[in-house]
């Protein structure tokens, strides 16, 4: 019996530190996708402001580089413990500040200044660069809280083995010990599920978070720098969903966001992800697609996402969207120039009417009108 408290002592410690780990590391991929979900409010506002100039631009603007310095500042208070978060922390922060630094100009600027910048939005390489550190930092903590389930796993497996050999010359404490281990086997099983979907995927559609849809794509990147098979990337938001949220309150844009997930997965084959990055704004990564398979794809979406939708309060509403199209290979071979060259399409779908999808081409590095959404 003082050898099963022993083990359980033992094991019971390591298993508590393993599970504090991830619970830190669950806490900093949360604070990560504050920073980029609002690091993308900021550009897309930013740009909106150059086009056409507005206070409640200037609002959102303010209100997400709070919640961005906040984010960071909590990451700098409470997580210096886990090593590659303290390292990372001080080229964010100066990320961070470059980006605002750029933003503040831009809200700041006369019309002869907005008008030069609103050409060269789309190459915002401050922002770029915080989103680059932020997904980084991301993988490096995936990685580490999917090592650490792994060792939570094969702890409680080696605890159960021992508990059986130990206590062999006494039935009771084996079957008390087995029913304890397992017990504690389902719980943790249970939490750690609930921590891998929360990292992993949003909360209110249920599709792939920006988190997970960036590491499939690095997934996609891989196979097919092997394969050469190509693969392809659209960039896409909603046209109105702004109204309907204004009209309808958040209530009745969550539910548009919730109808418009269901719709996009239906539309799309099983081995396609549909991921939101954050507000209204998807991606979908097609593997085996080239240029044609895209556009189809993309046909099928915009002609799911346009039919009419009906929310929670009696209302019907009617929206569309903007996609853009980056093939890999053709618009680039990594995740961030096939995310900028996608996104870039997507203002060029915008600015050409809306509900419509257009493939990159290298002449549309300056857009220049995309009307508000």
């Amino acid at each position: 019996m003082v050898a099963i408290g022993v083990i359980t002592t033992i094991d019971g410690n390591r298993m508590a530190s393993l599970n504090n780990d991830i619970l830190q590391r669950g806490k900093v991929t949360y604070l990560l996708s504050v920073v980029s979900e609002n690091t993308l409010a900021i550009r897309s506002a930013e740009y909106a402001y150059l086009l056409r100039p507005r206070a409640d631009l200037v609002k959102q603007y303010q209100v997400s580089r709070a919640k961005i310095e906040g984010a960071i500042e909590n990451l700098r208070d409470n997580h210096r413990n886990i090593d590659e978060v303290e390292a990372a922390i001080p080229p964010l922060g100066q990320k961070a500040a470059a980006f605002f630094t750029r933003s503040q100009r831009t809200f700041t600027a006369g019309e002869e200044e907005r008008a030069r910048r609103a050409n060269e939005a789309p190459n915002n390489r401050d922002a770029d660069a915080l989103l680059r550190a932020i997904a980084e930092l991301e993988e490096k903590n995936l990685a580490n809280i999917g090592k650490n389930q792994g060792q939570l796993s094969s702890l409680l497996v080696k605890a159960e083995t021992r508990v059986i050999i130990t206590v062999t010359a006494c039935l009771l404490a084996i079957i008390a010990g087995a029913f304890a281990v397992r017990a504690q086997s389902r719980e943790q099983d249970e939490y750690l599920e609930a921590m891998s979907r929360m990292a992993q995927y949003d909360n209110l559609t249920k599709l792939p978070n920006r988190v997970l849809t960036l590491d499939r794509l690095r997934q996609q990147l891989a196979g097919s720098g092997r394969s050469k098979e190509p693969f392809a990337v659209l960039a896409f938001d909603l046209d109105g969903f702004k109204k309907v949220n204004d009209t309808h309150g958040h209530a009745g844009g969550d539910d548009l966001l919730k109808q418009v997930a269901l719709r996009c997965t239906s539309a799309l084959r099983e081995i396609d992800t549909v991921g939101r990055m954050g507000g209204d704004e998807f991606i979908a990564l097609l593997p085996n697609a080239n240029r044609d398979g895209a556009s189809l794809a993309a046909g099928k979406l915009l002609a799911e996402v346009s039919k009419p939708y009906k929310l929670g309060n009696g209302a019907t509403v009617f929206i569309g969207a903007s996609i853009g199209i980056a093939v890999y290979g053709q618009h680039g071979t990594d995740a961030a120039s096939l995310l900028t060259n996608a996104d870039t399409a997507s203002y060029h779908a915008k600015s050409r009417g809306k509900g419509q999808y257009v493939v990159f081409d290298p002449g549309m590095a300056q857009p220049t009108n995309v009307p508000g959404r």
